[in-house]
């Protein structure tokens, strides 16, 4: 019989109308959507790939970006979720829903979890 677990999901919408889910049990679990649906759905899948990231031993992925420049490795993707995870320890899951932008609420919340500042960020994307 699987094991169900239960997970608390904070949902927040942010000034330009973008849903931000996230799970505050899970370091570095979140996702965005349009609509209330649409960020559940893709909240469970973000789930999924944190968890299972969990689980397997990786070989880190080959990546070019802004993670790169700090360190981190692409440690597992499932549907159109990534996790990534620095030698210190910090963990980060980045959507990619097809030429969908990030919102500001979900980038925010990328930058609160890996410790990078707003000002720091665009200057490094300046560069990639």
């Amino acid at each position: 019989m699987a094991k169900v677990y239960n997970y608390t999901v904070l949902i927040e919408q942010d000034e330009d109308g973008i849903y931000v889910a996230k799970v505050p049990d899970i370091p570095g679990c979140y996702t965005q959507g349009k609509t209330v649906e649409q960020v559940m759905e893709r909240i469970k899948e973000a789930i999924e790939v944190c968890l299972e990231a969990e689980k397997v031993t990786y070989q880190p992925l080959k990546f070019v970006g802004i993670q790169q420049i700090l360190g981190f490795q692409l440690i597992h993707q499932s549907g159109s979720h990534t996790r990534y995870k620095h030698a210190d320890g910090r963990l980060t899951v980045v959507p990619v829903h097809g030429n969908e932008d990030l919102g500001k609420g979900l980038l925010s919340e990328i930058l609160k979890q890996i410790k990078l500042d707003r000002e720091e960020y665009d200057k490094l994307r300046r560069k990639v």
